[in-house]
């Protein structure tokens, strides 16, 4: 771990570490009595374009609940302030995918707590590397929480065979040609982080100016755009011609998930988004099939992409704990709603720890 952390606030670091000779960002806080060893180990794991900050107000509180825990948020590689290595380099999808990430938790968790099992809780589709990292080490995951965990409903497992050559061509042309950094540039500005946050978010005033700027900034970085470009391939996104409402000719290029949104690119237009595209890598479903690892799912239950409904389906699976818990938010509820959130992923803790 890096010995020359600088401090964010009181009792809370940040820091590098290594993985795969690659830098990775982390930040730490620690209860009262972490020496003790029952002081449980929680590792924070975020989503599509966040970073360790999207967690920034639940990790000084979670390391002061109980009898104090040790806390620690990461910036997954290509993320945040972690190294992104150019995917051109490499095979397509080799180095942005869920493998890589559950093995980088693994590393990580073995670094910070050596011999110990943690606990790791989750947002989005930081909730399937999760689940992965507790399916390849049983031994090393005490628990995963799953909050708002992309269901990847359009994966090419469930894609019409007509649909998949098609997006197949299209998401290479955005990796091969100068047509996805040109997107990728419309995108990553104040105006169009902004608006992005404020669909996924239910109350649209938690999109500050400083949660902005945390997910933007990152994101302007050298190899952000080639980072975003080959995990949209691989993840299920897709960029997508579409008209704006006033008209049937296509105006720009945007970006959709699994389902519909609207992304206001300029004052006059507004584009809405169609559920369009292909990924790859696995289901939370197949996982959750395959974990032994006790799991928890939080949701909230205003979150346009990840519908409440499609979550619950997911806590009959054996290792789910408990009945989900729906809270009034949106996708990124950690964020959004950290006086729910808090209490639920502290009392998480108490029980597995």
């Amino acid at each position: 771990m890096d010995n020359n952390e600088v401090e964010l606030r009181p009792g809370t670091f940040e820091g590098f570490t290594s993985f795969r000779g690659h830098k990775i960002r982390y930040q730490r806080a620690h209860g009262p009595s972490t020496s003790s060893p029952s002081s449980p180990t929680v590792l924070l794991v975020h989503g599509f374009g966040g970073n360790c900050d999207h967690f920034r107000k639940n990790i000084d509180e979670l390391a002061q609940r109980g009898g104090g825990n040790r806390v620690y948020a990461i910036d997954l590689l290509g993320y945040g302030y972690s190294d992104k290595p150019d995917p051109r380099q490499a095979e397509t999808n080799a180095i942005y995918n869920f493998d890589t990430w559950s093995d980088q938790i693994l590393e990580f968790a073995d670094a910070v707590a050596p011999g110990e099992k943690v606990l790791i809780c989750t947002n989005s589709v930081g909730g399937i590397a999760g689940l992965e990292a507790a399916i390849k080490r049983p031994d090393k995951v005490a628990s995963v929480m799953l909050m708002n965990v992309s269901l990847r409903m359009l994966h090419e497992k469930k894609q019409s065979a007509f649909a998949k050559p098609f997006v197949a061509a299209l998401q290479k042309t955005l990796r091969t040609t100068d047509l996805g950094p040109w997107f990728f540039s419309q995108i990553a500005t104040t105006k169009g982080v902004g608006n992005v946050l404020r669909q996924c978010y239910h109350d649209a005033s938690a999109v500050t100016d400083e949660l902005v700027d945390y997910i933007l900034r990152p994101g302007l970085e050298p190899n952000a755009v080639r980072v975003f470009l080959d995990f949209i391939s691989y993840s299920g996104y897709v960029v997508f011609f579409l008209s704006s409402s006033s008209s049937l000719v296509p105006r720009t290029l945007v970006l959709t998930r699994s389902h519909s949104f609207s992304l206001v690119l300029t004052r006059s237009h507004s584009f809405s988004l169609v559920p369009t595209h292909t990924a790859r890598g696995p289901l939370p479903e197949e996982l959750l099939e395959k974990c032994s690892v006790p799991v928890e799912i939080v949701w909230g239950r205003h979150d346009p992409w990840e519908k409440v409904e499609w979550g619950r389906e997911l806590a009959a699976y054996p290792c789910v704990q408990g009945p989900m818990v729906e809270l009034d938010a949106g996708h990124c509820p950690q964020d959004e709603a950290p006086a729910l959130v808090n209490p639920v992923i502290a009392k998480w803790i108490s029980r597995h720890a």
